[in-house]
Order: C-alpha cells, then sequence, then structure tokens
C-alpha cells in the first residue's frame, strides 16, 4: 500500500482515553510506565476490581498480561499511580482476550512470520504490543472496548483524540503506522501470531487491518504542531 491509499482509506485516527495531557504526548503503556516509576524503579498499580496500589518493577507490565485471574473484566483495566500527584491515575487498559499469556507460544503459535528469524518469547511479544499507541480508524471503532473503558472512567466520560493522516508527513506515516491482521491477541482461531505482523504500511496489502499502532506514539512537540493545525481534535464523549 502506498502513502495516498492510506491517507484515503484512513484521513483519521482515532484514540480514546480517560484522561489527556498533551504536554506529556501521546504516550505508549510502557512510555506510561517509564514516567511513572518511582527512585526504586518501581511503579504503584492496580485493576479495576482492587482498592488498594500495589508495588511493581517497572518492566512486569510491559511484559506480563494485564490480566487478573478470576476476576472476569472488572480485573482487567491495569490502573497506575501518577509518581507526581498521587490522586491521578493512568487507565493502560487490558489484555482480556489473552488471560493470563500462557496461550502465546502453546495455543497460540508465536512466529514473526520472516523465515529464518528467531520466533519470539511471550516477554518480546507483550512488549511489542506495549510499544503501540493503540488507535481505530474512522469506521472501525471497537465499541466493546470502548465502553469497558467507559466502565473504568470516573463520570464514564472519555476524550477521543483523532489524528489527521494528511497533516503528518511522508516520513511520520512510515516509521510510526504499524498495521496488523491480528484482533483481540489471537483468540479467534486465525494464523500464528508475531511481531511483523505489525507491518509498516509499504509492507501491507489490503485493506482494513484489524489493528493500527503507532509506534513509540507521538511526541509532544508533534502534538502541539499537529494541534495548532487542526489535525489534532480532543472531544469528551
Amino acid at each position: 500500500m502506498d502513502l495516498a491509499e492510506f491517507r484515503q482509506y484512513c484521513p483519521w485516527l482515532n484514540h480514546f482515553t480517560p484522561q489527556l495531557n498533551l504536554a506529556d504526548g501521546l504516550l505508549t503503556a510502557a512510555q506510561v510506565l517509564d514516567r511513572n516509576r518511582n527512585e526504586h524503579g518501581n511503579v504503584w498499580a492496580r485493576f479495576r476490581s482492587e482498592t488498594e496500589f500495589a508495588s511493581y518493577p517497572v518492566n512486569y507490565w510491559k511484559t506480563n498480561s494485564r490480566f487478573l485471574r478470576r476476576a472476569g473484566e472488572s480485573g482487567c483495566c491495569l490502573f497506575i499511580r501518577d509518581s507526581r500527584d498521587s490522586t491521578r491515575t493512568h487507565v493502560l487498559g487490558n489484555n482480556y482476550p489473552l488471560g493470563d499469556g500462557s496461550c502465546l507460544g502453546t495455543t497460540i503459535p508465536l512466529t514473526d512470520n520472516r523465515p529464518g528469524d528467531p520466533t519470539p518469547s511471550r516477554e518480546e511479544w507483550f512488549a511489542t504490543l506495549n510499544s503501540m499507541f493503540w488507535v481505530f480508524p474512522e469506521d472501525g471503532i471497537n465499541t466493546g472496548f470502548v465502553e469497558r473503558l467507559r466502565l473504568a472512567t470516573p463520570g464514564s466520560a472519555l476524550c477521543r483524540v483523532r489524528i489527521s493522516t494528511r497533516m503528518l508527513t511522508d516520513e511520520q506515516l512510515l516509521q510510526r503506522v504499524r498495521l496488523s491482521a491480528i484482533n483481540g491477541g489471537g483468540s479467534n482461531g486465525a494464523c500464528a501470531r508475531g511481531t511483523s505482523t505489525y507491518k509498516p504500511i509499504s509492507e501491507w496489502f489490503g485493506w482494513p487491518p484489524r489493528e493500527i499502532g503507532l509506534r513509540d506514539g507521538l511526541p509532544a512537540n508533534l502534538c502541539a504542531s499537529l494541534q495548532d493545525r487542526g489535525g489534532l481534535p480532543i472531544e469528551r464523549v
């Protein structure tokens, strides 16, 4: 697929979040964890069904499924306590379809889909997921995901961020956009899962993808530039 086709098929990318601070940019889960670790290299986290925060090594939730065993979907939205403001939390969402992640490499085969390359470990697989800032095309918003996120949000009000692909340069699109045939981590019985299923636009054939990620999110200076030009509208939904 070339860039003109991508912009035609997907003029806007959509992201939903309980809170937003564009001064930080649009952050991946890994970046949220890194920004909120303390001097000991730990973060404070809890699931929606829990009342108390617990301390975890910062890399733990980058490489493990965000899933609380036997808690159902109420145990799947992970809150991270802000290291600068203890009254503020960040919601990282969940890996509910993957359970505790033990299905990866067992009932769900792992591959990077490139002959001769080694199979990724579960930890490498989750690290790839958490290095993406996840977005939806206009006609492909997962309403179930949005409603689960709304349940985890005080007051149930979400922010929808829309990112104009026409206002991102060719280089920015090629560097950051990754397209995937995977939906929900692979619990739908399809083919083996691997990191190279997250392909740059130039390697993608066919539309639509099931998932779209922005590798390493969008930095604050790029967000400010897009917003100044009308390419990053935000609304409460």
